[in-house]
């Protein structure tokens, strides 16, 4: 599934991804939430006409108070 590969080169994937977990999610279900996340970036990007930029979800993130920022440093130490 795209949602699982993007934990590989997305920093906040694997961070959103790795607290669904320890909210007791099983692996899928983390991946469908995932997903769904991918799904509303992936929508806007059509809405717009843009190509991702992750430095502008980064952006976007801090902006809006993102609670997967202020996991960076917890899901750094576990791995």
């Amino acid at each position: 599934m795209w949602a699982d590969r993007s934990r590989k080169k997305c920093s906040w994937a694997q961070i959103y991804y790795h607290q669904k977990r320890l909210e007791g999610k099983s692996h899928a279900c983390a991946l469908r939430c995932l997903g769904q996340r991918w799904l509303k970036i992936l929508w806007k990007m059509w809405q717009s006409r843009k190509p991702y930029d992750e430095q502008l979800h980064m952006r976007n993130q801090i902006r809006h108070g993102s609670w997967v920022l202020s996991l960076t440093p917890a899901i750094n130490a576990t791995r």
